[in-house]
């Protein structure tokens, strides 16, 4: 089974405006405030952070939006990880 790299959307937020994410005000308005941010790609680097892709919930829109920034390693590693299976469709709910 894959394990993800998840965040709801209170800590996304939290980690976007420590990074200085680009159009931030743009994201904060546009997140699903209850919607859960998968890391598709994490990347060390310089042993102090993770260079990660996000594919994040946007509000009322299906489709993941895809965000990448800086997140410092620690930071990254509180993160918590799910299996693929505790994922659920909203149609199979």
């Amino acid at each position: 089974m894959s394990k993800y790299t998840v965040a709801d959307s209170k800590t996304f937020l939290k980690l976007a405006q420590k990074a200085q994410v680009r159009d931030f005000l743009w994201l904060k308005r546009r997140i699903d405030p209850e919607g859960t941010h998968v890391v598709d790609l994490a990347l060390l680097h310089n042993d102090v952070e993770v260079r990660a892709f996000w594919l994040v919930k946007l509000d009322g829109i299906d489709e993941p939006f895809g965000v990448n920034f800086a997140v410092p390693l620690a930071d990254f590693n509180k993160l918590p990880q799910v299996e693929s299976n505790d994922f659920v469709r909203a149609e199979d709910k």
